[in-house]
């Protein structure tokens, strides 16, 4: 495993140096975010994949701006998609990514975080 795993503090003290990447499905998304959040969604990310979501995933890093080497945070609702996000960029080389285990439950459990909703950011 090639990915460091990480805390919401981590994610505080580094969002805006280093991009956090929520791969949860857009309308969720949309509902509410980390401030500054790029939105590759596992579910559109599945439909067009043909069986090969890993370099789909790969090439939309890619189009956002974060190499195989570049550091940037995973997250999605609880973990678990972004673990998936995680192993399955580990297999194509990535080695500077952070997995946000807890997530947007995590993060949004805590009211002293900024938030984005409907496109407005929510601060504490």
């Amino acid at each position: 495993m090639a990915y460091e795993v990480v805390s919401a503090d981590y994610v505080v003290e580094h969002r805006g140096e280093v991009p956090v990447v929520d791969v949860r499905p857009r309308p969720m998304f949309s509902r509410g975010h980390v401030p500054g959040a790029i939105n590759i969604p596992i579910d559109e990310m599945e439909a067009s994949s043909d069986g090969d979501l890993d370099v789909h995933y790969g090439i939309a890093f890619d189009t956002a701006g974060i190499g195989k080497h570049d550091e940037a945070i995973v997250m999605c609702q609880t973990g678990m998609h972004a673990q998936m996000v995680c192993d399955m960029l580990d297999g194509l080389g990535f080695d500077g990514l952070k997995l946000y285990q807890g997530s947007w439950q995590d993060w949004a459990s805590d009211p002293s975080r900024p938030v984005v909703v409907d496109q407005a950011v929510v601060e504490a």
